[in-house]
């Protein structure tokens, strides 16, 4: 058989050994059977690809996807023409990214706040033990399911415009929102939502977060009349105290380490 001048560098002297041996004399043992697949059933004609460990003339390990098409002639098969590409550097960057995806899923299942993972079509791709505990919903019934399914209306339609800003601009946008659970229950939510940029192997997502600030309106609600007029005073005592408040309060709402994004769109 034929090696070019690439085989011959990659090789060093064992590539003059090679010639005339099947190829997959060059690869680890493990992968002989695999590669010999390449030059099963050659009368189909088609191209046969398959991935294999190779040991370079410096003992480094190297992993390549092989490509291989027999070549027929009236006469019947001539031979067969390959290539290798090497994958090594995209196999070391996939092992860490589902390392560093494994760990960022971990951080986000022990987070004491209800959290959530939105996929590029806003459907649930992941949601953690408090979001479970919180909506009354199991996480089998979040899994793939639309984001704006369980709202209706005006509520459905600032979560969906909030999700568009992220996709276009990036960064992180916060609101409040009324929800309601299953029980029928209403609860006042700060939503929290961040875009995290996309890789190679998957698209980009949104990280939404959700702090339950129920009490905290109706206490803010029932003391509000008496404390505006007692502390503050004045016509719009009540309208200024009520706008401070909030601003109190939401301001104490953080993304996780690690997600923060220096920009910020939306209400605040």
């Amino acid at each position: 058989g034929y090696l070019n001048a690439h085989w011959g560098a990659l090789l060093g002297d064992r590539a003059a050994d090679l010639r005339g041996q099947p190829l997959a004399s060059a690869f680890a043992d493990g992968d002989r059977g695999v590669l010999a697949q390449l030059f099963e059933h050659p009368a189909a004609g088609r191209v046969r690809t398959a991935r294999a460990t190779l040991a370079d003339a410096s003992g480094q390990t190297r992993r390549y996807d092989l490509s291989v098409v027999p070549m027929l002639e009236t006469d019947g098969l001539v031979g067969f023409a390959g290539c290798a590409v090497e994958v090594t550097g995209q196999e070391q960057e996939q092992e860490r990214l589902q390392d560093e995806l494994a760990f960022h899923a971990r951080l986000i299942e022990l987070s004491p706040l209800p959290v959530s993972l939105l996929d590029d079509r806003s459907h649930y791709v992941q949601v953690n033990q408090a979001w479970e505990a919180f909506t009354g919903r199991s996480r089998a019934e979040w899994l793939g399911r639309a984001a704006g399914e369980p709202l209706v209306g005006a509520e459905a339609e600032r979560h969906s415009m909030a999700d568009q800003r992220l996709r276009l601009e990036g960064g992180t946008t916060r609101y409040e929102s009324p929800y309601t659970l299953p029980d029928g229950s209403q609860r006042t939510l700060i939503v929290s939502k961040a875009r995290l940029p996309g890789d190679g192997t998957r698209s980009p997502l949104i990280l939404c977060m959700v702090t339950d600030v129920s009490e905290v309106r109706a206490a803010e609600a029932a003391a509000l009349p008496q404390y505006a007029r007692v502390v503050i005073g004045g016509p719009n005592a009540e309208a200024d105290l009520k706008m401070g408040l909030r601003g109190t309060c939401q301001g104490a709402v953080q993304l996780p380490a690690g997600h923060s994004v220096p920009e910020r769109h939306g209400d605040a």
